[in-house]
């Protein structure tokens, strides 16, 4: 019946030409945010004092000691979330950070579980999401619903919160990978609806 359901709002599917792996984790990131309560930018750092900190709220994704240089550490950066139904800040991150694993990465598409209700107020919900990503999340990406890696293409993280329910059948993005790099444009589709899912069942 669900699935009905999120049929008949989506409408007929839309045929898309073959697509990029930014092309397709931007194009979801669009339709999952086609129409959001409001949004919630982080324009200055959240954590650090320094001029050269990155701007937005950031989670750790890696770290190394060296002796000589001590801790290095790694981190996805988010400026802007969009509030949607008042039950997920939904983003877009990129890398930054001084340690070399933040290179392995180019985005990711993250969804947090916020309590954005009635009596909620923005300010309260932007600390929510600080909160859900500091001081250190209990595993790296385990929010984000698809992630763009350098040099692999489309990822689902191993151990995130939607990870079951994303690579269930009948979506295997390997098999949909073409060889100029591109994928097919329906794999925007077929990944969209499983998010939508996913995000339902939580």
């Amino acid at each position: 019946m669900l699935d009905l359901i999120l049929d008949y709002i989506s409408g007929p599917p839309i045929l898309r030409s073959n697509m990029s792996p930014e092309e397709i984790l931007d194009t979801i990131h669009t339709e999952l945010v086609r129409y959001p309560d409001y949004t919630i930018e982080f324009n200055e750092s959240i954590y650090r004092n320094d001029e050269d900190g990155p701007n937005g709220v950031i989670a750790e994704i890696g770290s190394d000691y060296d002796y000589c240089k001590g801790t290095r550490t790694g981190y996805m950066r988010y400026e802007r979330f969009h509030i949607m139904t008042g039950n997920w800040a939904i983003g877009k991150g990129d890398p930054c950070g001084d340690y070399c694993v933040s290179g392995d990465y180019t985005k990711d598409l993250i969804a947090i579980p916020v309590n954005a209700g009635l009596f909620r107020t923005k300010n309260n919900v932007r600390n929510q999401i600080i909160k859900r990503l500091q001081p250190k999340i209990p595993r790296p990406f385990v929010y984000s619903l698809l992630i763009l890696q350098t040099n692999r293409g489309l990822t689902i993280p191993n151990h995130g919160i939607f990870t079951t329910d994303l690579k269930s059948a009948p979506i295997d993005l390997e098999n949909h990978r073409l060889p100029c790099g591109k994928y097919e444009g329906a794999v925007a589709d077929i990944l969209l609806g499983k998010m939508k899912r996913a995000m339902l069942k939580i």
